[in-house]
C-alpha cells in the first residue's frame, strides 16, 4: 500500500480571500508531518506522502496554521491514492454518459464508519447514485 494520500479541501481557492497560497498550504502540511506535499489544482486538492504520520493527523495539525496564515477554516477529506486509483480502474462511468453529460464527478463523504460512496451527477438532469 502506498503512503500517498489525496486531500480534498472544501471551499478552498488558493490565493483568494480566506484561502492560503499554494506555498502556504504545502508548507503547513509539511510542518504538520507530511514528508512531501504538492498542490496540483487551485481548488485545494493536494497529494501528500504521509511518511510515518497518519494522514488525517497531518491535516488536523495543519489546520491551525492554515487558519493563522490565511483565515481558512473548513473541512478536508483524505483518501489513499491507491483507493482512488482502484475506483477509477473499475470504470464506474462506462456506458452512462451521453451528449448532455458535461463531466462525471465523484463526491466523497466522511462519516462515522459509513462506507465510501460514489455519486454520479449527470448534468443537467437529476443526480444518480451508485454505492462503491
Amino acid at each position: 500500500m502506498s503512503t500517498a494520500f489525496v486531500i480534498f479541501y472544501r471551499n478552498m481557492n488558493l490565493g483568494h480571500l480566506n484561502s492560503p497560497t499554494r506555498a502556504m498550504l504545502e508548507s503547513a502540511l509539511r510542518q504538520a508531518g507530511a514528508s512531501s506535499a504538492r498542490s496540483f489544482q487551485t481548488n485545494g486538492t493536494v497529494l501528500i506522502e504521509a511518511g510515518d504520520a497518519a494522514p488525517r493527523e497531518v491535516v488536523h495539525r495543519a489546520a491551525p496554521r492554515l487558519l493563522t496564515v490565511s483565515g481558512y477554516d473548513d473541512a478536508a477529506c483524505v483518501r489513499p491514492i491507491d483507493q482512488l486509483a482502484a475506483i477509477l480502474d473499475r470504470d464506474p462511468f462506462a456506458g452512462v454518459g451521453d451528449e448532455r453529460t458535461y463531466r462525471e464527478t465523484f463526491t466523497f463523504f466522511d462519516g462515522a464508519g459509513d462506507p465510501l460512496r460514489l455519486y454520479r451527477v449527470k448534468t443537467p438532469s437529476l443526480p444518480h447514485r451508485a454505492a462503491v
